[in-house]
């Protein structure tokens, strides 16, 4: 079928990267404020800053930067740093809680805060000596049943196939919000579960492979202890000292831009933005590989109280762009919502791969690229409302390979951008191999890995 074997049909120049640097997140790990949540969906601050200095060297005072998909807020602090007002959506609770947090440290007190990370210091040592003295005595149980009892309880409604975390580890984490319930300032408050969130897997018998799942089913040994408060303070100064350099170095503005995240889905953003307002747009949708945010960060979600029930949890799903295969597979069969004959053509093929898997094969995976698409289309619908006239949009997105069909998803961007008289400036190709999982099953993967690499494309849209 030649519209899957070459998706290379439109018009659009395509280059090597126009001189972006690699968007992959890798090297916000070292930088100030960037580091202090690891986010596999994220853009690096170079791109962000890149893009910024391309398509808006000159902003007015009423500019105005968007993320529609904020993630830990990369393009809503380099945006801040630049004097640029900016505002993002973020679906997941704990994404936006980090990049509500990391807007709020330009205006933090950081006494306030240095005072609190002391106290919680003194109030875990005498804790964690206990229980870490009876483990060593072979006395767990009888430690954790004879030490205070933490008056936080686990998430009622939390699962997880073995324990996610090894009892002596769950009394102090329950300890630490113990403490960060006694904590006066919300702000403050926020700075903790933030930091907390940041390294919980780490003293977990979970790891990311990259997605979530058991240290054991990964070959690791469990977590049977872990010296939470030291590792949740290391965290806790690391973002103080970023604090201090980040409000020092805007320090020398006259006014503090505005800056806002949402946290909702940007479908609803024409609730939020006024038309033709938008200058610069940067951000990068969820990808066509399924990688599921909503269950990837469940323990954060419960144990830091932003869901309380597992219904709240397929709110989220529902809502996400794409929706995710898990979501949509067993559905009847779903087309696209609007025109466009070749991705359809594609969705059809994929349909018919694999029929006697069910939804396990083409059938579940084809409605997941037509609710993708389908909700690109919507995508594009709410920007050509909020950009300004020649406002731009810079859409980083990758290609992906479902049942052993490469779909180059930045073309069909394009296009789509076009069924809304949204002009595409170019596809540049940001990073030539990205390492990322992408929706085939492993033996269809395995053969085709050698003729199709993974990469990243910019896709620049202009109204």
């Amino acid at each position: 079928m030649s519209s899957i074997k070459q998706l290379n049909l439109f018009k659009t120049e395509r280059n090597t990267n126009d001189g972006f640097k690699d968007p992959g997140a890798l090297g916000n790990k070292k930088l100030p404020m960037h580091r202090w949540v690891t986010w596999i969906a994220g853009f690096s601050a170079a791109f962000t800053k890149d893009a910024i200095e391309k398509y808006l060297p000159t902003p007015k005072s009423d500019s105005i930067i968007l993320d529609p998909f904020a993630g830990v807020g990369t393009t809503l602090i380099e945006s801040f740093k630049k004097g640029i007002n900016t505002i993002g959506f973020e679906i997941n609770p704990f994404a936006a809680l980090v990049s509500q947090v990391k807007l709020e440290s330009a205006v933090v007190e950081q006494r306030m805060l240095e005072k609190a990370i002391a106290g919680y210091t003194c109030f875990m040592g005498p804790i964690e000596r206990l229980i870490d003295q009876s483990i060593s005595k072979g006395d767990s149980n009888e430690a954790l049943q004879s030490a205070q009892r933490p008056k936080t309880q686990p998430p009622r409604n939390f699962r997880s196939r073995i324990p996610f975390f090894s009892p002596p580890v769950e009394q102090k984490v329950l300890f630490t919000f113990d403490y960060i319930d006694t904590l006066p300032d919300e702000s403050i408050q926020r700075i903790f579960k933030m930091a907390f969130g940041a390294v919980m897997v780490s003293c977990s018998n979970y790891s990311y492979e990259p997605s979530l799942g058991s240290r054991p089913g990964a070959g690791r040994s469990l977590i049977e202890n872990a010296a939470v408060s030291q590792i949740v303070t290391r965290k806790l100064k690391e973002i103080l000292a970023d604090i201090k350099e980040f409000q020092d170095e805007i320090s020398m503005m006259e006014k503090l831009p505005k800056a806002t995240v949402y946290r909702q889905s940007f479908f609803e953003a024409l609730k939020r933005i006024d038309s033709s307002s938008i200058d610069l747009i940067i951000t990068s949708p969820p990808y066509l590989n399924n990688y599921h945010y909503v269950r990837n960060t469940r323990p954060h979600l419960f144990w830091l109280d932003l869901v309380s029930q597992p219904k709240d949890l397929q709110e989220l799903e529902k809502e996400n762009y794409g929706k995710f295969w898990q979501t949509v597979r067993e559905l009847e069969a779903t087309n696209l919502h609007f025109d466009l004959p070749v991705l359809q053509e594609v969705i059809e093929y994929v349909r018919n791969l694999n029929q006697a898997k069910g939804v396990y094969g083409g059938q579940g995976w084809a409605n997941y690229i037509a609710t993708y698409f389908n909700d690109t289309y919507s995508f594009m619908a709410i920007l050509k409302k909020i950009l300004k006239s020649k406002g731009i949009a810079v859409i980083v997105v990758g290609n992906s390979i479902i049942q052993g069909i490469e779909i180059k998803v930045e073309e069909f961007f394009s296009r789509i951008a076009a069924l809304h008289e949204i002009e595409t400036e170019g596809i540049y190709i940001v990073r030539q191999k990205r390492v990322g999982s992408s929706i085939v099953n492993t033996g269809v993967r395995e053969k085709s890995k050698q003729k199709t690499e993974l990469y990243d494309a910019a896709v620049v849209l202009k109204r």
